[in-house]
């Protein structure tokens, strides 16, 4: 079994500041949704490398899942994994494109699978249909050139 959530945004930015943005973990508390909480250590790499871990809480879940970053290709995506395989397994990437000249086309696309993808999509995808779009908007917000 699995699902597909989905969300998109243009973001006034050229697509490297939108990258860098997003791969830069230790500014994440700055403009990630309360629904997705980046637990930042002292010491965390920032930016992101390929092949990093780090922890999250999403959702207003009481335990953090650790996330595996699987793809770095600036300024294209950024794609990282989580769960339990097998049982219920997220890969959430960041596609970015050019839109003009200093826009970026960012679209959130999170796939779920495993035995549960099935019985939890009910609750699992509005929630995370609404976590996607908030982390959108916070990076367009982080992403924007101040005048």
């Amino acid at each position: 079994m699995f699902f597909v959530v989905q969300a998109e945004l243009t973001i006034d930015a050229p697509p490297q500041r939108v990258f860098d943005r997003l791969a830069d973990f230790a500014a994440w508390p700055s403009w990630m949704p309360r629904s997705f909480v980046p637990i930042v250590r002292a010491g965390a790499a920032s930016p992101l490398r390929q092949g990093d871990s780090f922890r999250v809480k999403v959702g207003g879940a009481p335990f953090a899942s650790t996330l595996k970053l699987r793809t770095l290709e600036r300024p294209r995506e950024i794609t990282w994994t989580g769960g339990l395989r097998g049982v219920l397994w997220a890969e959430h990437r960041f596609v970015l494109e050019p839109d003009g000249d200093h826009r970026t086309r960012v679209r959130s696309i999170e796939t779920w699978r495993g035995a549960l993808a099935g019985v939890t999509e009910r609750i699992v995808k509005p929630l995370a249909e609404k976590i996607g779009i908030q982390q959108l908007a916070g990076l367009a917000r982080a992403s924007a050139f101040t005048r």
